[in-house]
């Protein structure tokens, strides 16, 4: 009977607290093969400290209270760091200490490793429960050896895990651009990949090691629909043009910035038409391993079908222009938004005069709200390197 009493008791005890809103991490799902990471206790350096000691103050007034050095050494330092928070997602708040998660992960997920570490670190997890129905917070009350509780919030907040999505930016009609913006580009602070006439070499940025990667794609003018009444320029491709003459022209637009990672086309929509063309200047592209980026806009392009055939990398991709700082953030938040859904994101941007300067403050803007993508060059983002 002795049995069978105590799984009565168990299973009242579960009903209970179910009926009152109380859960225990365990009653979270958690899938079988998730791995529980380790959080070994954290030692700052000294920039560290300061921003946490800045930020959470509380945490370090300790003096000869050891239940609380242990509760920042043992607990809070190595389970915000090991998960990748800074100082400014943990804050106070009433008896809780409250620790804001990136989007990414559900609840139920930091749930399950709370319960998993709490013991490693000492503490006991004497309840817990799902706040709200937003399903984005859980609160916990931990108790260590001696009997001292300590009230825990995980919340899931607005931002989102730095560099779980990527984005990559194009830059084009840099021809127009003075020396200056030409060099602000060079040295812009994230990845971009800058699209250069085949007459102008590229700008050396400010800091001759590029911390942010760059990459260059030479234009390639092409036959357009109105040609003659439109010419493209000299060193353009026609639909007439052998294979021969396709590639020495490909070539000599290669030999300003030997450094290119491919080409570029604005203007060619009958050209992009035309398979025999397409197949002679992707055939290049392909035995070079470079990349070409097909602007035109044509309905009727056979850039994915040649890259198909020829087994070059190729995107097609619309470019946009921005007439002002206000329209650049709200179409930065807009395409940010949609790589977050699809998990990257491609933007091509004419060059205006200021666009470097305004894009870069978009860029920190988003770096500070914690909404950042990764920034990678289009090749890159074709994983070619």
């Amino acid at each position: 009977m002795k049995p069978v009493r105590r799984i009565l008791v168990i299973l009242f005890v579960v009903a209970l607290l179910g009926g009152a809103g109380l859960l225990t991490a365990r009653l979270f799902s958690s899938g079988a093969d998730e791995a529980v990471p380790d959080f070994p206790r954290v030692t700052l350096d000294s920039a560290q400290d300061v921003a946490w000691r800045k930020a959470n103050a509380w945490l370090f007034r300790d003096g000869n209270d050891t239940a609380l050095t242990q509760y920042r050494e043992r607990f809070v330092l190595p389970y915000a760091v090991g998960n990748g928070l800074g100082p400014r997602a943990v804050r106070k708040r009433g008896a809780f200490t409250e620790l804001t998660f990136p989007r990414g992960k559900p609840v139920h997920a930091l749930a399950y490793e709370l319960e998993q570490f709490a013991p490693r670190a000492g503490y006991v997890v004497v309840d817990g429960r799902e706040v709200g129905n937003g399903e984005n917070r859980v609160e916990y009350l931990l108790r260590d050896a001696a009997g001292q509780q300590r009230a825990v919030r995980l919340l899931i907040g607005d931002s989102v895990a730095p560099g779980s999505f990527r984005m990559a930016l194009v830059i084009t009609e840099l021809g127009s651009a003075s020396e200056a913006e030409r060099r602000a580009w060079a040295g812009f602070p994230v990845a971009v990949t800058l699209v250069y006439p085949d007459t102008l070499k590229a700008a050396g940025g400010e800091r001759e090691a590029h911390e942010a990667a760059r990459d260059i794609l030479v234009e390639l003018p092409m036959e357009p629909t109105n040609y003659p009444v439109v010419r493209p320029g000299p060193r353009a491709l026609f639909i007439d043009d052998s294979r021969e003459e396709t590639e020495k022209i490909l070539a000599r637009r290669l030999q300003v910035n030997e450094g290119a990672v491919g080409f570029a086309t604005r203007f060619g929509d009958r050209a992009i038409e035309n398979p025999r063309l397409m197949e002679h200047v992707l055939a290049f592209v392909a035995r070079r391993g470079l990349l070409f980026l097909d602007l035109t806009g044509s309905p009727r392009t056979l850039t994915q079908q040649a890259a198909l055939q020829t087994g070059a990398t190729a995107v097609v991709a619309a470019e946009l222009a921005v007439g002002s700082e206000k329209v650049l953030v709200e179409e930065l938040t807009r395409r940010t938004r949609a790589a977050q859904r699809s998990g990257e994101g491609l933007w091509v941007l004419r060059h205006t005069p200021g666009l470097a300067a305004a894009m870069a403050r978009a860029v920190q803007a988003q770096e500070d709200a914690g909404t950042a993508p990764r920034w990678v060059t289009l090749r890159q983002m074709r994983g070619d390197e």
